[in-house]
């Protein structure tokens, strides 16, 4: 399957619905999601065959629920996913996308000016997943943000003058980030219904966590000599995260009990996920994870001090990451 099954234009993932109607809801095809992942790893055919005839999936498209939606159903071995929730993850890819290409332009310094089109347009791409994201928030614990946040006055639809200015290039490598997103999803709640996991606990959604960022080192190891695809996979998985953590880098701790915090998630599965003998990607990955994470603090107020947070840069950007989850996770 070619990267163009996610098609941006339109800024909506083209999934391969089995009937289209006026429901709320429709069946996706199966093999979309077998296909994606085997795209990923055209070695480990057999193996995604077996693990779709174990767990039998039945894939639904929800095109109304706004929060955040992708659920596995063991009872009904079903997969739920939602769609707006899905737009907004590709928005944050296609945001990445932008930044990274402005920063292999100017060699790892973004032009700040305003009227930078790139940097407009990751601007726009961002403010749009993460204002809606805020206002989804609030909603639920019952509190305005109108007037008092930057992201207040976000419309709910994504207008196409808001990416008008995305290249192809940086659709293509949106696109590919997406993908590796959605795999990683995929085979998280894939892992849920695997497992028999009824109802969500933290260590299920670790074992999930851990199943799916396996599965996808094991992928990246069949890439060989191919670190473009290492890149993109564990960059995937990282925008992935960062969108999980808009939660704890805008408010605050999420109360609750059946999933760990995404800051801890984000952390661990990636320090999993960067076990090969590359050094040099792999700070090259640390260092785009810690300029999106300092895009996303910085939007949300945190103030940054070359003594007490740039000062670790020093020991290398893996530690530069772990001192910005440190002051996420600090925040009440």
């Amino acid at each position: 399957m070619d990267t163009d099954d996610f098609n941006g234009r339109e800024m909506t993932p083209s999934f391969r619905i089995d009937h289209m109607s006026d429901s709320a809801v429709d069946l996706i095809r199966t093999r979309f999601f077998e296909e994606m992942l085997e795209s990923v790893s055209p070695r480990s055919r057999l193996e995604i065959h077996n693990l779709f005839q174990e767990t039998s999936p039945t894939f639904i498209l929800d095109r109304v629920t706004k929060d955040i939606c992708f659920k596995a159903s063991v009872t009904q071995k079903s997969i739920v996913i939602g769609l707006k929730a899905t737009m907004r993850l590709q928005a944050h890819a296609y945001a990445a996308s932008a930044i990274l290409s402005e920063l292999a332009a100017h060699r790892g310094c973004t032009d700040t000016k305003s009227d930078n089109p790139r940097l407009s347009c990751a601007d726009n791409l961002s403010n749009w997943a993460v204002g809606n994201e805020l206002k989804l928030i609030a909603e639920r614990l019952d509190y305005s943000i109108e007037g008092t946040n930057p992201f207040s006055n976000i419309e709910a639809d994504l207008s196409p003058e808001q990416y008008s200015d995305l290249s192809e290039s940086d659709r293509r490598i949106g696109n590919r980030f997406f993908k590796y997103a959605l795999c990683f999803i995929t085979l998280h709640e894939l892992a849920h219904l695997k497992f028999k996991h009824e109802g969500s606990t933290i260590e299920n959604e670790k074992a999930a966590d851990r199943f799916a960022s396996d599965w996808l080192i094991e992928a990246s190891m069949s890439y060989e000599n191919d670190s473009t695809k290492r890149f993109f996979s564990q960059c995937g998985v990282a925008i992935c995260f960062l969108w999980l953590m808009c939660h704890n880098i805008f408010i605050g701790r999420k109360d609750t009990r059946s999933h760990p915090q995404a800051y801890d998630r984000f952390y661990q599965t990636l320090e999993n996920m960067l076990v090969y003998d590359d050094a040099d990607q792999i700070e090259q990955i640390w260092d785009f994870t810690a300029r999106l994470l300092l895009v996303h603090m910085s939007a949300a107020g945190f103030q940054f001090d070359s003594e007490t947070d740039f000062v670790h840069l020093r020991e290398g950007r893996h530690f530069f990451v772990n001192h910005l989850l440190n002051r996420i996770s600090q925040m009440p």
